[in-house]
């Protein structure tokens, strides 16, 4: 006790450095309250655990030892060469491969690819909607060592396909697990792994969540940025490089408008017949 003042004092005590309750939690919180964002770091850390080898284990995603059935290769068939070969992806090697190396070198040399002098008397390259040579997805195979882009480029897929889907199944009103469940079972389903390495097909079916998602969207808000976003999901599946997918996704989705447009909870008959149309803009 202080002999003028006669208020007790006592001795501070040394500070010493002060965390923060629950810092642990605090990103687990984070996450908890931000769930795209979660779901997102969920499918990356998914595809990244499924496509390792090629991501990060220096591996190639494409089946180019089929090469070694052939001349001038037959002679350097390594041991064991049998036990990774698929004749089913022949393509890849004899086709895709191909086109994605000179498309690659046509645009590094500020060149647009439009025609191929290689075979026959010259062939239209361009023309070949399998070449990809507009597909977002394909601008890795342009800019990174090719090698690698290409297992690159198969992540992006699986991975838009997995986000994708979780949006869709959150704008229909279901929960965080639910749409994890469903973005990781459409992602990882047959179709998309089978022909993964064809790059063409899932470049496309990545899609089909995005689209059905906006027309959703547009349908439900009548505003002309969710018809926006579906002009640029459209138009990223009709880029994707295979006809037959580009009809069944456009083909589902425009299906998917109609018959939503019919059961939506809307009784203004106006405003059904706006945001069908700008559904239809977007498509």
């Amino acid at each position: 006790m202080s002999a003028r003042t006669g208020v007790a004092s006592r001795v501070a005590p040394a500070r010493r450095a002060w965390t923060p309750p629950g810092a642990v939690a605090r990103p687990i919180q984070w996450l908890v309250l931000h769930q795209k964002t979660a779901a997102a770091l969920l499918f990356a850390a998914l595809v990244l655990v499924y496509l390792w080898p090629v991501l990060l284990g220096g591996k190639m995603l494409s089946p180019l030892s089929l090469l070694y059935q052939f001349i001038p290769w037959q002679g350097d068939v390594p041991a064991g060469v049998n036990h990774y070969f698929n004749p089913l992806l022949s393509d890849i090697a004899q086709a895709h491969y191909p086109w994605n190396t000179l498309a690659r070198q046509f645009i590094r040399a500020g060149t647009f690819p439009a025609w191929s002098q290689h075979a026959f008397a010259g062939t239209p390259f361009f023309a070949n909607p399998q070449t990809v040579v507009l597909s977002p997805f394909a601008l890795p195979l342009w800019i990174l060592p090719l090698n690698y882009a290409l297992g690159l480029v198969a992540a992006l897929k699986l991975w838009a396909a997995a986000f994708g889907m979780y949006l869709l199944v959150r704008e229909l009103r279901l929960g965080f697990w639910p749409g994890i469940l469903a973005g990781t079972s459409y992602a990882l389903c047959a179709f998309n792994i089978v022909w993964l390495t064809h790059e063409t097909l899932p470049a496309v079916a990545a899609m089909l969540p995005w689209t059905i998602w906006l027309v959703e969207r547009t349908l439900r808000t009548r505003t002309l940025g969710p018809a926006l976003g579906l002009a640029l999901a459209s138009a990223m599946a009709l880029t994707g490089g295979h006809p037959g997918t580009e009809l069944h996704v456009m083909g589902a989705t425009v299906l998917y408008t109609l018959v939503r447009t019919c059961t939506i909870e809307e009784p203004d008959r106006r405003q059904r017949l706006r945001g069908l149309g700008l559904a239809a803009a977007g498509i």
